[in-house]
Protein backbone atom coordinates (compact mmCIF):
# COMPACT_ATOMS: atom_id res chain seq x y z
CA UNK A 1 0.00 0.00 0.00
CA UNK A 2 3.11 2.38 0.93
CA UNK A 3 4.22 2.10 -3.02
CA UNK A 4 0.92 3.02 -4.15
CA UNK A 5 0.28 5.65 -2.11
CA UNK A 6 3.89 6.92 -2.44
CA UNK A 7 2.94 6.77 -6.62
CA UNK A 8 -0.04 8.45 -6.76
CA UNK A 9 -0.77 10.44 -3.59
CA UNK A 10 -3.77 8.70 -2.30
CA UNK A 11 -4.65 4.87 -0.66
CA UNK A 12 -5.63 1.93 -3.04
CA UNK A 13 -8.65 1.41 -1.06
CA UNK A 14 -10.98 3.72 0.85
CA UNK A 15 -13.78 4.44 3.02
CA UNK A 16 -14.90 6.14 5.63
CA UNK A 17 -14.63 3.62 7.88
CA UNK A 18 -11.86 0.96 8.96
CA UNK A 19 -14.74 -1.59 8.52
CA UNK A 20 -15.83 -0.24 5.02
CA UNK A 21 -11.98 0.23 4.07
CA UNK A 22 -11.02 -3.46 4.85
CA UNK A 23 -14.22 -4.30 3.29
CA UNK A 24 -12.93 -2.55 0.07
CA UNK A 25 -9.23 -4.53 0.66
CA UNK A 26 -11.09 -7.71 0.72
CA UNK A 27 -13.64 -7.44 -2.19
CA UNK A 28 -12.65 -4.11 -4.52
CA UNK A 29 -10.82 -4.67 -7.40
CA UNK A 30 -7.51 -2.58 -7.54
CA UNK A 31 -7.50 0.08 -9.79
CA UNK A 32 -4.96 2.11 -11.31
CA UNK A 33 -6.70 5.45 -12.28
CA UNK A 34 -5.51 6.85 -15.58
CA UNK A 35 -4.94 10.19 -14.43
CA UNK A 36 -2.59 9.44 -11.74
CA UNK A 37 -0.54 6.23 -13.29
CA UNK A 38 -0.50 7.36 -16.91
CA UNK A 39 3.12 8.07 -16.61
CA UNK A 40 3.83 5.31 -14.91
CA UNK A 41 5.32 1.79 -16.79
CA UNK A 42 3.11 -1.24 -16.84
CA UNK A 43 6.25 -2.77 -15.30
CA UNK A 44 5.63 0.05 -11.99
CA UNK A 45 1.88 -1.50 -12.09
CA UNK A 46 2.62 -5.28 -12.53
CA UNK A 47 4.95 -4.61 -9.38
CA UNK A 48 2.52 -2.88 -7.26
CA UNK A 49 -0.71 -4.95 -8.39
CA UNK A 50 1.67 -8.23 -7.68
CA UNK A 51 2.36 -6.70 -3.93
CA UNK A 52 -1.30 -5.73 -3.17
CA UNK A 53 -2.44 -9.43 -4.13
CA UNK A 54 -5.37 -10.43 -2.05
CA UNK A 55 -3.72 -13.94 -1.17
CA UNK A 56 -0.70 -13.28 1.40
CA UNK A 57 0.91 -16.47 -0.19
CA UNK A 58 1.15 -15.16 -3.38
CA UNK A 59 2.54 -11.76 -3.03
CA UNK A 60 6.26 -11.24 -3.58
CA UNK A 61 8.84 -11.01 -0.89
CA UNK A 62 11.34 -7.98 -0.11
CA UNK A 63 13.92 -9.82 -2.43
CA UNK A 64 11.60 -10.23 -4.97
CA UNK A 65 10.30 -7.26 -5.43
CA UNK A 66 13.71 -5.57 -5.43
CA UNK A 67 14.65 -7.75 -8.25
CA UNK A 68 11.44 -6.44 -10.41
CA UNK A 69 12.11 -5.62 -13.66
CA UNK A 70 10.67 -1.83 -13.00
CA UNK A 71 13.59 -1.19 -10.14
CA UNK A 72 16.01 -2.17 -13.45
CA UNK A 73 14.29 0.08 -15.45
CA UNK A 74 15.12 2.51 -12.97
CA UNK A 75 18.49 2.35 -12.53
CA UNK A 76 19.24 2.22 -16.35
CA UNK A 77 17.91 5.16 -16.59
CA UNK A 78 18.22 6.78 -13.19
CA UNK A 79 18.87 10.20 -14.71
CA UNK A 80 16.71 10.57 -17.04
CA UNK A 81 13.83 9.86 -14.57
CA UNK A 82 15.54 12.29 -11.89
CA UNK A 83 14.93 14.73 -14.11
CA UNK A 84 11.93 13.67 -15.81
CA UNK A 85 8.24 14.93 -15.21
CA UNK A 86 6.92 11.70 -13.99
CA UNK A 87 10.03 12.09 -10.71
CA UNK A 88 9.05 15.52 -9.84
CA UNK A 89 4.91 14.98 -10.25
CA UNK A 90 5.59 11.66 -7.68
CA UNK A 91 7.39 13.94 -5.42
CA UNK A 92 4.79 16.39 -5.71
CA UNK A 93 2.08 13.68 -4.55
CA UNK A 94 4.33 12.65 -1.69
CA UNK A 95 4.50 16.19 -0.56
CA UNK A 96 0.23 16.45 -0.69
CA UNK A 97 -0.46 13.39 0.79
CA UNK A 98 0.59 15.36 4.30
CA UNK A 99 -2.29 13.49 6.15
CA UNK A 100 -0.23 11.68 8.45
CA UNK A 101 -2.75 9.97 10.76
CA UNK A 102 -3.70 8.42 7.14
CA UNK A 103 -0.32 6.98 6.45
CA UNK A 104 0.18 6.05 10.06
CA UNK A 105 -3.71 3.71 9.55
CA UNK A 106 -2.04 2.70 6.04
CA UNK A 107 1.67 1.60 7.65
CA UNK A 108 -0.11 0.12 10.54
CA UNK A 109 -2.43 -1.99 8.06
CA UNK A 110 0.65 -3.26 6.50
CA UNK A 111 2.78 -4.13 9.21
CA UNK A 112 -0.44 -5.72 10.80
CA UNK A 113 -1.32 -8.20 7.50
CA UNK A 114 2.33 -8.69 7.10
CA UNK A 115 3.20 -12.20 8.18
CA UNK A 116 7.78 -11.58 7.07
CA UNK A 117 8.71 -8.89 9.58
CA UNK A 118 10.33 -8.66 13.00
CA UNK A 119 8.97 -5.98 15.42
CA UNK A 120 11.90 -6.08 17.41
CA UNK A 121 13.85 -5.32 14.75
CA UNK A 122 11.62 -3.17 13.01
CA UNK A 123 11.57 -1.02 15.97
CA UNK A 124 15.65 -1.02 16.44
CA UNK A 125 15.26 0.12 12.50
CA UNK A 126 12.96 2.80 13.17
CA UNK A 127 14.88 4.21 16.45
CA UNK A 128 18.00 4.23 15.02
CA UNK A 129 16.21 6.68 11.71
CA UNK A 130 14.63 8.70 14.58
CA UNK A 131 17.66 10.47 15.56
CA UNK A 132 15.69 13.55 17.80
CA UNK A 133 14.05 10.90 19.34
CA UNK A 134 10.25 12.98 18.42
CA UNK A 135 8.90 9.61 17.62
CA UNK A 136 8.22 10.72 14.24
CA UNK A 137 9.92 11.02 11.27
CA UNK A 138 11.05 14.31 9.28
CA UNK A 139 11.99 14.23 5.44
CA UNK A 140 15.70 14.70 6.05
CA UNK A 141 16.12 11.82 8.01
CA UNK A 142 14.11 9.51 5.56
CA UNK A 143 16.60 10.85 2.62
CA UNK A 144 19.33 10.26 4.97
CA UNK A 145 18.17 6.52 5.35
CA UNK A 146 17.75 6.44 1.47
CA UNK A 147 21.08 7.78 0.63
CA UNK A 148 23.08 5.40 3.51
CA UNK A 149 21.14 2.47 1.02
CA UNK A 150 22.42 3.78 -1.85
CA UNK A 151 18.97 4.81 -3.31
CA UNK A 152 19.29 8.69 -4.29
CA UNK A 153 21.65 7.57 -7.39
Amino acid sequence: MILFILLCGYPPFEGNSNKEIFNHILHQELIFDPKDWKDLSSGCKDLVSSMLNKDPQKRPTADICLSHQWFNEQSVSNESILNSSVHHCVLQRIKNFHITKQLQIETLTFLVNSQAFDLKQLRLEFRSLDTDNTGTLKLAQIRKAFEGANMTD
